[in-house]
């Protein structure tokens, strides 16, 4: 009877520890740029101007992230790090979306996703279609190699690009996590602008160089002879 009643017990405690887990995994979390959080058997960590909406690991054993907002107001990157802590860590992380704030002053000529670690984009058909919309417009896409992904085009100063948001459009990491305990991965997904260079009005070089020219015949022009009376 004892032995009955602690084997029970034991399996109850088990299922709670087991469902507490599950739950743990499932359930939407919202990490705030300089904390952390754990799921799917990674800590995920976003910098400060970087927020996440996880919503959980999904039956197809997928890190599902709901939407991310990043906030630019310099040249980045801005990074999400991925660690691994366990050796049944998911195999894959899906971006569903996110919204990329340019605050640093200055219009954009590319925008760049990048993995360091062992870790891959899937494919260029698995990462987010170029956005469109008021003050944005990214037109190209290129996966060279399959750790970079490139957007051409253009986001001007003040601007906000929407990417992703639809079960077609999204960003797919395959993280290729250690099986072992000893060796965990650790992946890091950046995320970098490329600021367009500051070029000065054509009205402004042309004066630099008149008064470049001024200051030139003054030191050239030998000096006036002086009359003696």
């Amino acid at each position: 009877m004892r032995v009955w009643f602690k084997t029970s017990v034991t399996a109850a405690l088990s299922l709670i520890l087991g469902a507490g887990v599950l739950g743990t995994q499932a359930a939407p979390v919202t990490v705030v740029g300089g904390n952390s959080t754990t799921v799917g058997g990674w800590q995920i960590s976003p910098d400060p101007g970087v927020n996440l909406n996880i919503t959980g690991v999904n039956s197809n054993q997928t890190l599902v992230i709901k939407s991310e907002s990043a906030t630019f107001d310099g040249a980045g990157p801005l990074n999400v790090t991925f660690q691994q802590l366990s050796a049944d860590a998911v195999s894959e992380i899906e971006l569903k979306g996110a919204t990329i704030d340019n605050s640093t002053g200055s219009d954009w000529s590319a925008f760049t996703y990048s993995l360091t670690g062992p870790a891959t984009f899937e494919s260029v058909s698995n990462v987010f279609v170029p956005p469109v919309s008021t003050g944005v417009n990214y037109s190209i896409v290129s996966l060279n190699p399959p750790t970079v992904v490139k957007y051409s085009g253009t986001q001007l100063a003040g601007a906000v690009a929407n990417w992703g948001g639809s079960s077609t459009d999204e960003l797919t990491i395959i993280a290729d996590p250690s099986d072992t305990t000893t060796d965990e991965s650790t992946l890091v997904l950046g995320q970098t602008p490329t600021i367009n260079e500051v070029r000065a009005p054509l009205a402004a070089w042309q004066s630099l160089t008149g008064l470049m020219f001024v200051i030139f015949i003054t030191i050239v022009r030998p000096p006036k002879p002086v009359s003696i009376a």
